[in-house]
C-alpha cells in the first residue's frame, strides 16, 4: 500500500541538510545535486517500509544481482542493525515444525525431524524421503519451482539445487563457504545461494564469510557476467565491507547451537571490470546499531557523491522492567487464604486469568477464579468460586461423568490451569485427577477422569513440552529420601494424561529423578517451573538448582547451568512460585525467582537475553532485584514474612509478562500486580532524501481505539488480537512533502487482527483504512485471513464523504496438488470485478475479468467483459518442458473481441 499522493516518492529541491538519529550533518559543497532513489510504503501489517535498490553495472541477459537495502519497522536486529536488511540473496534454512503442518510443534533440533524452508516457504517432499539424497520438493504454496536435495552433511543434505519456473537454476550450499554449519556441529543450518545460472549459460556466484564461532555468515562478494557455455569468466562484481557492531545481538541458542550477530555492513561497492562504479556507505547513529544515513558515490577519489538519505529515530525511554515499583494492591478474602496459584487465559480473550487454591474453614480446598479485565485500575474482576458456578457440557463425552463436586480435600492443594484440548482457552487440571475444559462463557465443563497425578504435588506447572499444543504436566513430589522428585505427564489426544509409571514402555511420560540421571531437587521444598528459554515453542524445565533442561522429543536434554545462582535464595515454602515468562517481549522466557532469606522487599529476575546473558548455558544470566513498594493509598506495608512468592502471567494482554506478587506479613497475605514496562521499540520516524524531501512517520500501539478495532467471533484455531496486544506497533499517520511548502498527511486505521494458534502465526488485519486529511479520500482494503488465501485482498475501494468512487472485488480459485505431507496449494484470481461511480453514486462502468489456469500456474483463458457489452477473450497455449523444467513459455495467443449489437 503506497501512501504518497502519486504512489511514489517525489524528490524536490530542498536545502542540503539532513537529520539522522538526533544529529545534524552539513553536506560538503561538492555534493552532486540529486537523491538516492528510495520508496516508502506502509505494509498490510502496519509496518513502515523503505527500500533503496542497489544500482549495478548490467549483466548479460539480465543476469545480475538484484539487491536492495530494506527497512521494516517490525523487523529484527541483524546485519544492517535494527530493522534493516540486505534483500536479494536467497537461502534455504531449517525451520520448525508446527501443529497445523506436522501434527506437533517442534523447534529446530538439527536432526531428521527438522523441516526446510526456501526463503521462508515450507518445502514439502513429492518424491523420496525428507532430507535424503535425491529427494524432490515443492513449496507448500506452489511456486512451481523444483527443489532437489543432494548428499549428506551431518543430519541433513549437503546442498540443494532449485529450478525456477522461468528456467533459472540456483545452487544452495554447493561451496564450503555457502554451507553454514550450526555452531559446534557438522550439520548444516543454512544453505545460502552460491550460484545462479540461466538457460544460455550466463551465471553469477556469491562468496560468503563464515563465522563458525557465532553461527553466522555474511556475503563478501558477488561475481557476475560469466558464461559457462563460452568459457567466459566473470568480470563485474560487488564487494561488501563490515565492521564490528556497537552492541552484539543477544546470543540465541537453537538446538544447542549459538547464533549471534557481531558484525554490521559498512560499505557496498560495485565494479565494472577493474573500474569502480558506485560505493554505498552506511553511517550509523551514535546511539548504537541504528542506520542513520546512506550515501551513494561514483568512482573513488572523485568526491562525486549524492547527498545522503538520512533517517531520524525514536529511542525507547524509561528504565527497569516494570511500569513502577508501586504494585496495584489486590484485595479479597480469597487472597488472604491462598495456598497455590496459577495463570491462564480461561475465556480466550487474550488476558491471563488468576486461579487460586484457597483453604477454607470447611476442610475443603476451594478454587477461586479472577477473570482479567485489561483495565489498569481494576485488573481483575471479583473472585468466583468455580465450585458454585453452573456446570456445562463437556466436549469429550466419553470421559465425562455426572460428578459435579468441585470442592477438593484440604490436602489437595495444587490445581492449575493449562490448555489441555489446545483450543486457545485454559482448562482446569484438578488435584483429584480430573480435567474440566474451559468454555467460551468463562466457565468450565463437567470434570472428567483424566489420570492427572498431582494430588500429592507440592508444586506443578502445565505447558506444552513436546510441541503438540497441549499442556503437559510437570510436578514435584516430596520423596522419602528427603528429595523432591520431578515428574512429567504428557497430555494425550483423548484429553487424558499418560501415566508417569509408563516410562519403561512408552515415551509419552518420563519420571525425572536422581535415579534416572535427570534432575531432582536438593530438598523437599525446592521448586521447578516450565518456560521456553530458547524460543523453540517448547517449554523447557527450569529447576531451583540453577539448571535448564531443554525440551526434546521423548523428554528433556541434559541440564545446563543458568548462571551464577545462589541456592540460598530457596528455602522453606517460598520456592513454590518459581516462575517463568517473557517479561520484555523478546520471545524468550525470563526466570522469576524469589529470595530464600528475608532481604527486605525484593525478589529477582534472570533476563535470558540481556547483552551479558545467554538463553542457554553455560550462561551468566542478568539478575535484577525488584523492589515492591506500597500502592498509592495502601496503608499496609509489604514485608517478607514467613511466606513469599509470585506468579508470572500475561495479565494485561500486552505480550509482556506481568507478575502477581504475594508477600506475607503478620496474619495477612498482601497481593500486588506488577505491570510489565512496555516501551516502544526503536523505530525510524523520519526519512529525508538528498534533495530535502521528507517523510515523517508516527506509530501507535493497538490499544489506541482511534487506530485499532478488535474483532470478535473468531473460531479455533484462530484467535482475535485484543486491543492490548501492544507488542505490535503500527503506523498511525504519515506526512510527506507536497512540494509547495505543505504536506500530504495520511491517517491509518486497522481492524480485525487475528492469529493462528496452531503454527501459522499472525494472519494480518482484516481491514486497513487510509484517510487523506487534505482531500478526505478514504482507501479501504479488506484481506483474507484463511489459509491458503492469507493476505490476499478481498475488497478494495476508495470513497469520498461516504460515497464509493471505485471498487475492486476479487474472487479466488484454488488448485491443490498431492496429498498428506505432499499437499500444496495454488490460490489464484479467478474473477475480479472493477467498478467506478460518479460522486452522485451512479455507476459509471463495471469490468469483469475471469481467468482460467492450467496445472503449471499459467493463465490459459482470460475473459474481460464490460457493462456496455464489449468483451475480449484471450486463449493462451504454453510449452511446459518438464524435463528441463522450463515452464510457461507462451507458444500461441488467440484474441477474440466482441462488440455489442447495435
Amino acid at each position: 500500500m503506497r501512501i504518497d499522493v502519486l504512489g511514489r516518492i517525489k524528490h524536490l529541491a530542498r536545502t542540503a541538510i539532513f537529520i539522522a538519529a538526533g544529529w545534524i550533518q552539513i553536506m560538503p559543497a561538492s555534493a552532486v545535486v540529486g537523491a538516492i532513489p528510495g520508496q516508502f510504503a506502509v505494509s498490510e501489517t502496519g509496518a513502515a517500509t523503505y527500500s533503496i535498490p542497489i544500482s549495478v553495472p548490467p549483466g548479460a541477459a539480465g543476469m545480475e544481482p538484484k539487491l536492495a537495502l530494506t527497512y521494516n519497522s517490525q523487523g529484527g536486529n541483524g546485519l544492517l542493525g535494527v530493522g534493516w536488511s540486505l534483500s536479494g540473496l536467497s537461502a534455504i534454512t531449517r525451520c520448525p515444525r508446527t501443529i497445523v503442518q506436522d501434527g506437533a510443534n517442534g523447534g529446530v533440533e538439527y536432526s531428521s525431524n527438522d523441516k526446510y524452508c526456501l526463503d521462508g516457504q515450507r518445502l514439502v517432499a513429492v518424491t523420496g524421503s525428507y532430507g535424503a539424497n535425491g529427494t524432490e520438493y515443492r513449496t507448500e504454496l506452489e511456486s512451481f519451482a523444483k527443489v532437489v536435495s543432494y548428499g549428506t552433511a551431518g543430519n541433513g543434505p549437503a546442498w540443494f539445487k532449485v529450478w525456477t519456473k522461468s528456467g533459472q537454476i540456483m545452487e544452495y550450499g554447493n561451496t564450503m563457504n555457502s554451507r553454514i554449519e550450526a555452531q559446534g556441529k557438522a550439520t548444516v543450518a543454512v544453505w545460502a545461494v552460491n550460484k545462479i545460472s540461466d538457460t544460455k549459460g550466463n551465471y553469477l556466484t556469491v562468496t560468503y564469510i563464515k563465522d563458525n564461532a557465532n553461527g553466522q555468515y555474511y556475503p563478501s562478494r558477488i561475481d557476475y557476467t560469466g558464461n559457462a557455455n563460452t568459457g567466459l569468466a566473470t568480470y563485474n562484481r560487488i564487494d561488501f565491507t563490515y565492521a564490528g557492531r556497537a552492541v552484539n545481538t543477544p546470543a540465541v541458542y537453537i538446538g544447542g547451537s549459538k547464533s549471534q550477530t557481531t558484525q554490521r555492513l559498512t560499505t557496498l561497492t560495485t565494479w565494472a571490470g577493474s573500474t569502480q562504479s558506485r560505493t554505498y556507505t552506511l553511517g550509523y547513529a551514535p546511539q548504537g546499531d541504528f542506520l542513520g544515513s546512506i550515501q551513494e558515490c561514483d568512482r573513488a577519489g572523485t568526491n562525486n557523491c549524492l547527498n545522503p538519505t538520512g533517517f531520524t529515530w525514536n529511542f525507547p525511554s524509561g528504565s527497569g522492567d516494570f511500569e513502577s515499583t508501586t504494585g496495584i494492591r489486590l484485595t479479597g478474602a480469597d487472597l488472604n487464604q491462598i495456598w497455590f496459584a496459577s495463570s491462564g487465559d480461561v475465556n480466550g480473550d487474550g488476558y491471563d486469568d488468576l486461579l487460586s487454591v484457597v483453604t477454607g474453614g470447611d476442610n475443603q480446598s476451594h478454587l477461586m477464579l479472577r477473570l482479567a479485565t485489561g483495565n489498569a485500575a481494576t485488573p481483575f474482576n471479583a473472585p468466583v468460586d468455580v465450585g458454585t458456578t453452573p456446570l456445562r457440557d463437556c466436549s469429550i463425552p466419553a470421559n465425562c461423568t455426572e460428578n459435579q463436586v468441585w470442592q477438593l480435600p484440604a490436602a489437595a492443594r495444587v490445581s492449575i490451569l493449562g490448555d489441555v484440548d489446545r483450543d486457545g482457552r485454559a482448562d482446569l487440571i484438578l488435584a483429584d485427577g480430573r480435567v474440566a475444559l474451559g468454555q467460551a462463557n468463562s466457565s468450565f465443563g463437567i470434570p472428567y477422569a483424566a489420570n492427572v497425578q498431582i494430588g500429592a504435588a507440592r508444586f506443578a506447572d502445565a505447558k506444552d513440552v513436546n510441541g503438540d499444543g497441549r499442556a503437559d504436566l510437570m510436578f514435584g513430589v516430596a520423596g522419602t529420601d528427603g528429595l523432591t522428585h520431578y515428574y512429567l505427564q504428557y497430555a494425550q489426544a483423548d484429553g487424558a494424561y499418560a501415566n508417569p509409571a509408563q516410562i519403561a514402555t512408552t515415551p509419552l511420560a518420563r519420571t525425572i529423578d536422581v535415579t534416572s540421571g535427570l534432575p531432582s531437587a536438593p530438598n523437599q521444598a525446592c521448586a521447578a517451573t516450565l518456560g521456553d528459554v530458547n524460543g523453540d515453542g517448547r517449554a523447557d524445565l527450569i529447576t531451583c538448582q540453577g539448571l535448564v533442561y531443554l525440551a526434546m522429543d521423548g523428554g528433556f536434554a541434559a541440564g545446563s547451568s543458568w548462571g551464577n545462582f545462589d541456592t540460598s535464595r530457596y528455602s522453606g515454602l517460598m520456592a513454590r512460585f518459581l516462575s517463568a515468562g517473557d517479561l520484555n517481549g523478546d520471545g524468550f522466557s525470563d526466570i522469576f525467582s524469589a529470595p530464600g532469606a528475608w532481604n527486605g522487599l525484593t525478589w529477582g529476575i534472570y533476563d535470558t537475553s540481556k547483552p551479558d546473558g545467554q538463553s542457554l548455558g553455560p550462561a551468566t544470566y542478568q539478575w535484577q532485584n525488584i523492589v515492591v513498594t506500597p500502592a498509592l493509598g495502601d496503608t499496609s506495608t509489604p514485608s517478607l514474612g514467613p511466606w513469599f512468592g509470585f506468579l508470572a502471567g500475561n495479565f494485561t494482554g500486552r505480550g509482556h509478562t506481568d507478575a502477581v506478587e504475594f508477600s506475607a506479613g503478620i496474619g495477612v497475605i498482601r497481593t500486588y500486580l506488577m505491570r510489565a514496562l512496555v516501551t516502544p521499540p526503536a523505530q525510524i520516524t523520519g526519512i529525508t532524501d538528498g534533495l530535502g524531501s521528507s517523510n515523517t512517520i508516527t506509530y501507535s500501539t493497538l490499544n489506541n481505539s482511534a487506530v485499532y478495532t478488535a474483532s470478535t467471533g473468531s473460531m479455533y484455531p484462530q484467535r482475535d488480537l485484543p486491543p492490548t496486544a501492544s507488542a505490535l506497533n503500527v503506523v498511525s499517520s504519515t506526512s510527506a512533502d507536497n512540494g509547495v511548502s505543505g504536506s500530504f498527511v495520511f491517517d491509518y486505521q486497522y481492524a480485525g487482527g487475528r492469529a493462528d494458534v496452531l503454527g501459522r502465526g499472525f494472519l494480518g488485519f482484516q481491514t486497513v483504512t487510509t484517510t487523506n486529511q487534505q482531500t478526505n479520500l478514504v482507501s479501504r482494503t479488506e484481506y483474507r485471513q484463511d489459509h491458503p488465501y492469507t493476505g490476499l485482498p478481498s475488497l478494495s475501494e476508495k470513497s469520498l464523504n461516504g460515497v464509493v468512487l471505485n471498487r475492486s472485488t476479487p474472487t479466488y480459485g484454488l488448485k491443490t496438488f498431492g496429498s498428506g505431507a505432499s499437499l500444496r496449494y495454488f490460490p489464484y484470481a479467478q474473477q475480479s470485478v472493477e467498478e467506478s461511480y460518479e460522486l452522485s453514486g451512479s455507476l459509471v462502468s463495471r469490468t469483469t475479468t475471469s481467468q482460467t489456469y492450467d496445472d503449471w500456474g499459467n493463465p490459459t483463458q482470460i475473459v474481460v467483459g464490460s457493462n456496455d457489452g464489449y468483451s475480449k477473450t484471450t486463449v493462451n497455449t504454453y510449452d511446459n518442458d518438464i524435463t528441463n523444467w522450463i515452464l510457461g513459455r507462451l507458444r500461441r495467443a488467440t484474441v477474440t473481441s466482441t462488440t455489442p449489437t447495435p
